[in-house]
C-alpha cells in the first residue's frame, strides 16, 4: 500500500489524511512541563519477549466478543536489495499460501470456518518501511485466539513459499498492479525520485515493477524473509475484548519458542534537504486535473519523546491549520483558481520529512494556481499570522483533539488498532487521546503567533522548496525554467496584509419558536421515539452512549434528482453544494466554516436518485448550534458563486476521469444497457452539462427543494429524549409546512420501463491502463421484496469466497472480487446482483465465463449446508455489530418511513437470515437466471 506524497485523487482524501496525521502526531505526549518525558498509555500490556518480539495488548470491549490481531513487521521495500524489488509485497501475498501449520490453501478455509469474511477480516498491506498482517477474529475464546496466533506465528517464522503458489500469486500481483495503474500513480512514481534523488525511497516502490515481479524467484523471498522477519524486528498488537493475563499466556505459548535472530539493519534513506529553489513539471495525458504545490523535504525527524518535542510538532500542526484556513478563505471569497487545497507536515514512508502545500484544479488554471500559491506563501512570510488566526487554529485543534478523546473508548477495535500502528512503526510512545487532550489544553496557549510565523518561514524558506506543477493533456506545458521565472515574478509583487477571521458567537440571534407535536410514539423494544409535527416533518430519536458526548443529525429531503428532466438535469447536485459549504443571506460561507471548525461541528451531504441527505456530527455541548445550522440550511440557504465554481471543477474532473478509467465505466455501461435512451436522471453528468448550470438556476431549485420536500430526521447519540424533542420541535417543527414523508412519494416518477434483456455489452475505452473490468450477474429484486433480498444476502456471502478461491487463489486471474447486492429502491425493477472483477484484457472473457459457471452451478445444485451456516454467521455477526453503532441507527432512522422500513426489522436484523436454507438460495438463483435477467458487461482498453 502506498500513501502518496501528493494526495490528489480528491480533496476529501487529502483533508482526511491531514486530520488523521495530526491526530496521530498529537497523541504522542501528555505532560504539563515541556521537558518531561512522555508517559505510557495506562491499562495496557507493553512488553518484550526474550526473543525480542514486542507484544502490546490493549483491552477494548467495542465490539464485545471480538479481537483484532496485528503482526507489524518493520520490513518494507526500503529493505530490499537491487535484485529484490517488490519482494516485500510478494511475501505479504505468500503469507496466506503456505506455512508450517497451514498447508497451501488451508489458511483462508480455516478463517472462513470461523465466520470471517475473506479480505475483510483477514488482510495485509506493504509500505516502504513496514508490512502489516491483520486478523479480525469473531470471538475471544481460547480456540479462536489459538488459530489466529498460530497463523501469525507462522507468518513470522514458518512461511514455506510453495512454488505453485508463487506462480499463481505472481499473476495476482501483476493484475493488482494493473488495477491500481492510474495517471496519479504514474505521476507519483515520477515525482518521488525528483524530490529525493539518489535515495532509497526514490528507487524502492512497494509494488516493485512488472519486470521484477516476472523475474521473482522463491530464493529471493526466502533470503529477504530470513533477514527481516525476525522477532526483534516485529510487534504483535492485540486489541479486543480480552484479559491481559489470559492472552499473554497464549502469546508466550505461540511466539516464545521462535528463536531470536538479529534483523538486518536498514540503510540510511539518503534523503537530503534542497539547497536551492527549483521547479518540477510532470505531465500525464490522462490527468484530469492540475496540481501546483510547494514542497520541502529532509531526513525523517525523531519521534516525540519529551514535551518539548511534542510542542514542536504542535507548532507544525498550527502551521498546517493556519495555511489551510487561509487557502480556504481565498476559495470561499471567490478569489481562488483552485477547487481544492491541503497541507501536510510530518514524516512519510519511514524515509523522509516532508512539508507540502497543495492546490488542485483544472490544468488550464495552473498559472492562476501558481499565483495563488506563491502569493499566499509570501503573505505568510511578510506579515506572519495574526493573533485572531492563531486563536481560531488553537480552537480548531482543541475541538479535533477533544472529539478524539471523548470518542476513543467507543471506537471499534479495528480503529484503535489502526491508530496505534503509526506510533508503533515510528517507535513513538503510546499515549491515550485523553492524555493528549490534557496536554493540548496546557501547551497551546504557550504557542504565540510569532512562534508559528517563524516556523513557517523556516519550513518553506525558498532555498528549501521545490515548486511542483502537474498537468494533464490539452494545455501548454511550461519548462521548469519558465515556472521559476513566474515564481520570482509573482514573489516580487506586493501582497495585502491578511484579514483576521470574524468571531461569530452564534448562528442565530433569535431562535425560532417551539412548535407543537402532532403525535409521538415510543417503541419500547428499540428505545426509538418517533415525533410527528404539524408541519409534516417526522423525526426519530435514539439515545446511544456508545459514542460518548457526540450526536449525529441526519436529515432526508425526499425528492431531488427523481424530479429532474432534460432541462433541469444536474441541478440537485449543484444545489447540494450549500449543504457542504453552508451560507445564508447574512452569513458568508467562510464565517460559518470558521464557526463550525472551532466548535468541532462537521456537515456534509449525499445525493441519491430520490433523496438528498444532510449529515451533521456535533459534540453534545454544541447540539444547539448544530440544530441552528440545520435550520439555516433549510430556511435561508444561499449558494455562493465560488462554491458552485468549485463544484463544477470537481464534477468535471470526475466526469473526465470516468471516461478514461475502465473501472469507472461499469456503472455507465449498466445504465446504457438497462435503461431507456431518454432516461436522463440516471445518466452521469457530462462536462458540457456541468458547465451549463448557473448559480441562479441552482438557487431556484434549492429554494423549491428546501421549502417543499418531505423531511425525515434522525437524532442519534448522547442526547436525552427530552432535549432531542425540545430541539426538534424548535428547529424542524417550525419549518414551513410540507407533505409528510411516505414511501409512496413520487410514484409516477418511479415508473421506468426496463430495456429488453439480456443485458450484454462490451465497451472499449481509450486508456493507458492495460486493464479490463468484468461485471457479471442479474437483475435483482426490489427492496420491498424482503424475503428474496435476504436470500440473496446469503447467496452473496456464499459466492464471494468461492469466486475468490477459484479466480484468485487457484487460477490467478484476478486480484480482487467485488460483489454488489443492491435491491432496487428509487426505481423498481432495477435491482442489481453483480460480481465485478478487474482482470487482464486477454482473460476477460474467460473470467466472465467462469463467473457465469459459478452462478449456474449454484442455481442447479445449491450451496452446501456448511456454506449457508457460515454465511448466516457472518451476516448475524455483522448485524450485531451494526446495532451497537450510532452510525448504523442514524442511517436506518433517517429514512425509515420513506423506505417503508420497520423498527422490528431493524432490531431483529441479527436473526433475519437464520431461516434461509440451501434450497432457498438455489431456487432464487435459478429463478433470476431463467427469466432473462442476466447481465454481462466487459470493459476493455481500446487497443484490445
Amino acid at each position: 500500500m502506498i500513501r502518496p506524497i501528493i494526495q490528489n485523487l480528491n480533496v476529501t482524501a487529502l483533508a482526511k489524511c491531514c486530520v488523521a496525521i495530526s491526530a496521530i502526531a498529537l497523541m504522542c505526549a501528555t505532560t504539563a512541563r515541556a521537558g518531561d518525558p512522555l508517559p505510557s498509555r495506562e491499562g495496557i500490556l507493553d512488553t518484550t519477549l526474550d526473543n525480542g518480539l514486542r507484544v502490546i495488548v490493549v483491552p477494548h470491549d467495542n465490539p464485545p466478543g471480538r479481537t483484532v490481531l496485528r503482526l507489524i513487521v518493520d520490513a518494507g521495500s526500503l529493505d530490499e536489495l537491487d535484485n529484490e524489488r517488490g519482494v516485500a509485497h510478494v511475501i505479504q501475498h505468500m503469507a496466506f499460501h503456505g506455512s508450517d501449520q497451514f498447508p497451501a490453501g488451508s489458511a483462508r478455509r480455516v478463517f472462513q470456518s470461523l465466520g470471517m469474511e475473506l479480505d475483510r477480516h483477514e488482510n495485509a498491506y506493504t509500505t516502504f518501511d513496514h508490512t502489516v498482517y491483520t486478523l479480525n477474529l469473531p470471538g475471544v475464546s481460547e480456540s479462536v485466539l489459538d488459530k489466529g496466533l498460530t497463523f501469525l506465528s507462522d507468518v513470522l517464522d514458518g512461511l514455506t513459499f510453495p512454488d505453485p503458489a508463487m506462480e499463481t500469486e505472481r499473476s495476482v500481483i501483476l493484475d493488482e498492479m494493473r488495477q491500481y495503474d492510474s495517471p496519479e500513480r504514474r505521476v507519483f512514481q515520477r515525482i518521488l525520485p525528483a524530490l529525493a534523488p539518489g535515495s532509497l525511497v526514490s528507487e524502492r516502490f512497494p509494488t516493485g515493477d512488472t519486470e521484477s515481479i516476472d523475474a521473482m524467484m522463491r530464493e529471493q523471498c526466502v533470503a529477504f524473509y530470513s533477514r527481516l522477519y525476525t522477532p526483534d524486528n516485529s510487534t504483535l498488537l492485540v486489541v479486543g475484548d480480552v484479559e491481559i493475563d489470559a492472552v499473554r499466556t497464549l502469546i508466550v505459548e505461540h511466539f516464545a519458542p521462535i528463536k531470536p535472530r538479529k534483523s538486518a539493519q536498514r540503510p540510511e534513506s539518503g534523503v537530503r534537504p534542497f539547497t536551492e529553489q527549483h521547479a518540477l513539471v510532470v505531465t500525464d495525458p490522462e490527468l484530469v486535473r492540475g496540481v501546483v504545490a510547494a514542497i520541502a523535504v529532509g531526513p525523517p525527524t525523531e519521534p516525540a519523546r519529551h514535551g518539548s518535542q511534542f510542542r514542536d510538532q504542535l507548532v507544525d500542526q498550527l502551521v498546517r491549520q493556519l495555511i489551510t484556513r487561509r487557502l480556504e478563505a481565498r476559495s470561499f471569497n471567490g478569489e481562488a483558481s483552485y477547487a481544492g487545497n491541503g497541507m501536510y507536515v510530518g514524516n512519510a514512508y519511514g524515509a523522509m520529512w516532508i512539508g507540502q502545500i497543495v492546490l488542485i484544479g483544472p490544468s488550464s488554471r495552473s498559472p492562476g494556481m501558481l499565483a495563488d500559491l506563491i502569493s499566499e506563501i509570501e503573505r505568510a512570510r511578510q506579515y506572519g499570522f495574526t493573533d485572531a488566526e492563531v486563536q481560531l487554529a488553537r480552537e480548531t485543534l482543541l475541538a479535533e483533539a477533544r472529539s478524539i478523546a471523548e470518542g476513543e473508548a467507543n471506537l471499534p477495535a479495528t480503529s484503535i488498532a489502526g491508530l496505534l500502528t503509526e506510533p508503533i512503526v515510528a517507535d513513538a510512545p503510546l499515549i491515550s487521546s485523553g492524555q493528549n487532550f490534557a496536554l493540548l489544553e496546557k501547551l497551546l496557549p504557550t504557542i504565540t503567533a510569532a512562534n508559528v510565523t517563524d516556523r513557517f518561514i523556516e519550513m518553506f524558506a525558498p532555498e528549501r522548496t521545490a515548486i511542483l506543477v502537474e498537468l494533464g493533456d490539452g494545455v501548454p506545458v511550461p519548462t521548469e525554467t519558465a515556472v521559476m521565472k513566474d515564481v520570482r515574478r509573482i514573489a516580487a509583487q506586493p501582497v495585502a496584509p491578511p484579514q483576521s477571521p470574524v468571531a461569530l458567537q452564534a448562528l442565530l440571534e433569535t431562535p425560532p419558536g417551539r412548535a407543537s407535536l402532532d403525535s409521538a410514539d415510543l417503541d419500547a423494544a428499540s428505545g426509538v421515539l418517533t415525533m410527528h409535527f404539524e408541519n409534516g416533518v417526522v423525526a426519530h430519536h435514539r439515545l446511544m452512549n456508545e459514542r460518548a458526548s457526540e450526536v449525529t443529525l441526519r436529515l432526508t429531503l425526499a425528492g431531488g434528482e427523481i424530479e429532474e428532466d432534460a432541462t433541469t438535469r444536474g441541478l440537485t447536485r449543484a444545489a447540494s453544494v450549500v449543504f457542504d459549504r453552508p451560507a445564508t443571506q447574512t452569513l458568508t460561507g467562510l464565517t460559518v466554516r470558521d464557526f463550525l471548525s472551532s466548535r468541532g461541528i462537521s456537515i456534509r451531504s449525499r445525493v441519491s436518485l430520490d433523496a438528498v441527505t444532510i449529515e451533521i456530527d456535533t459534540p453534545r455541548d454544541q447540539i444547539n448550534a448544530a440544530f441552528q445550522l440545520l435550520y439555516l440550511t433549510l430556511i435561508d440557504p444561499i449558494i455562493e458563486p465560488a462554491g458552485l465554481d468549485d463544484w463544477r471543477q470537481r464534477e468535471t474532473a470526475r466526469a473526465l476521469r470516468r471516461s478514461t478509467q475502465t473501472g469507472g465505466l461499469v456503472e455507465d455501461a449498466l445504465v446504457a444497457t438497462m435503461y431507456p435512451a431518454d432516461e436522463v436522471r440516471v445518466r452521469s453528468l457530462t462536462p458540457e452539462l456541468i458547465e451549463r448550470i448557473d448559480v441562479d438556476a441552482a438557487q431556484t431549485w434549492l429554494r423549491n427543494l428546501v421549502l417543499r420536500a418531505p423531511i425525515e430526521l434522525s437524532i442519534v447519540g448522547d442526547i436525552s429524549r427530552s432535549a432531542a424533542a425540545e430541539l426538534a420541535s424548535r428547529y424542524v417543527g417550525s419549518l414551513p409546512a410540507r407533505a409528510t414523508i411516505d414511501h409512496t412519494a413520487f410514484a409516477e416518477r418511479r415508473k421506468v420501463q426496463r430495456a429488453k434483456a439480456p443485458f450484454k455489452r462490451t465497451i472499449t475505452t481509450t486508456t493507458q491502463s492495460d486493464q479490463a473490468v468484468v461485471a457479471v450477474g442479474f437483475v435483482g429484486p426490489d427492496s420491498d421484496d424482503i424475503e428474496e433480498a435476504r436470500v440473496l444476502d446469503v447467496a452473496e456471502r456464499v459466492l464471494r469466497p468461492h469466486l475468490i478461491q477459484k479466480l484468485r487463489d487457484e487460477l490467478g486471474l484476478v486480484s480482487s472480487v467485488t460483489m454488489t447486492n443492491r435491491p432496487a429502491q428509487a426505481l423498481p425493477g432495477f435491482g442489481l446482483f453483480l460480481v465485478i472483477a478487474p482482470t487482464s484484457p486477454a482473460q476477460s472473457s474467460l473470467v466472465a465465463d467462469l463467473i457465469d459457471r459459478e452462478f449456474e452451478q449454484l442455481a442447479l445444485g445449491g450451496p452446501g449446508l456448511l456454506d449457508v451456516v457460515i454465511a448466516q454467521s457472518q451476516l448475524a455477526s455483522a448485524a450485531s455489530e451494526s446495532l451497537l453503532e450510532p452510525e448504523h441507527w442514524s442511517k436506518q432512522l433517517a429514512d425509515m418511513r420513506y423506505r417503508n422500513r420497520s423498527l422490528p426489522g431493524v432490531t431483529q436484523s441479527a436473526t433475519a437470515h437464520q431461516d434461509v436454507e440451501p434450497s432457498h438460495v438455489r431456487d432464487a438463483l435459478a429463478h433470476r437466471l431463467s427469466v432473462g435477467n442476466r447481465i454481462r458487461i466487459i470493459i476493455l482498453p481500446e487497443d484490445e
